[in-house]
């Protein structure tokens, strides 16, 4: 029996060591869970203090995002602000570019019509220049006709004097023989009286006809192709008149007809009716009174 007797006390030995184990081991999880425990308390703080910490700062996130949010609100408003004036300055330029497009146009067309102006002022200046030379020159031509006319007109005066002093003389002279001297004497005051009128079979109207009849024709003493006149023999004391119509014969054949512009005492200017005509007259040819 006496090793029976030892058996449970072992047993209750190894009991109380394995309780005392399972005490020690509970103690010491005990232990370190309260130790994780209040480090795991600690932890929370931490983390409770971090939370309270972020929801701060998302709370200012939330305010500056909305914040944000009403800044690119009005950022928007401003983009679409500045988007529609962008639009309106990028009609703007386009119509400036058109209108400036359209001033270049303009502008060449004014530099074209003004250098077509100055090249037609050149040439008005060159037809000027020309004109002004054909005035100076039509001057000196009438200057020169003028003279050669007042010449003409003197010699036309002494050549008309010396013809009538040798018709008067020859008249006399056909006279003397076939009447005494009072009767030529009284013949010579009745004429100068009245002149005697023409009677048919009396002798003194033989040699009157030829004398009408010359002063009824007419020469041309100057002809002036360059400006379409001529200048005639008869003139106011002909009873010639500014508008009188002539006909020219050269020879035997008319080459036309001219009319009268200015008269002086003794001559005349003339115009061609038809300028053609004035290479088919020449100085000397016969002219006669167009019938009316």
């Amino acid at each position: 029996m006496p090793g029976k007797s030892r058996y449970p006390w072992l047993v209750a030995i190894l009991v109380s060591v394995v309780f005392l184990a399972v005490v020690y081991g509970a103690s010491q999880l005990i232990k370190k869970e309260k130790e994780r425990n209040v480090a795991l308390q600690e932890e929370l703080n931490d983390v409770k203090a971090k939370q309270k910490i972020s929801e701060l700062k998302l709370e200012e996130s939330k305010a500056k995002m909305s914040e944000l949010e009403t800044g690119i609100q009005n950022a928007q408003i401003q983009i679409d602000s500045l988007s529609s004036l962008l639009e309106q300055e990028k009609k703007a330029r386009a119509e400036a570019l058109t209108q400036i497009d359209e001033l270049k146009a303009s502008l060449d067309e004014q530099k074209q019509l003004r250098e077509r102006i100055e090249e037609s002022m050149k040439k008005a200046q060159s037809e000027v220049e020309k004109l002004q030379a054909q005035v100076k020159e039509f001057d000196s031509r009438k200057n020169e006709l003028e003279t050669r006319i007042s010449e003409l007109e003197t010699k036309s005066k002494g050549v008309e004097l010396g013809t009538i002093v040798v018709g008067s003389d020859k008249k006399q002279a056909a006279t003397a023989p076939a009447k005494s001297a009072p009767a030529a004497k009284k013949e010579a005051g009745k004429q100068n009286v009245q002149p005697p009128a023409a009677q048919p079979g009396q002798s003194p109207a033989a040699p009157e006809q030829p004398v009408a009849s010359t002063a009824l024709e007419g020469r041309l003493l100057v002809v002036n192709k360059d400006y379409n006149f001529v200048v005639i023999n008869l003139g106011s004391k002909d009873g010639i008149s500014v508008g009188q119509m002539f006909t020219v014969y050269s020879g035997d054949k008319e080459t036309g007809e001219i009319k009268v512009e200015k008269v002086h005492d003794s001559m005349a200017a003339a115009g061609f009716v038809n300028p053609a005509m004035k290479d088919k007259v020449r100085e000397g040819d016969k002219i006669i009174p167009k019938n009316k």
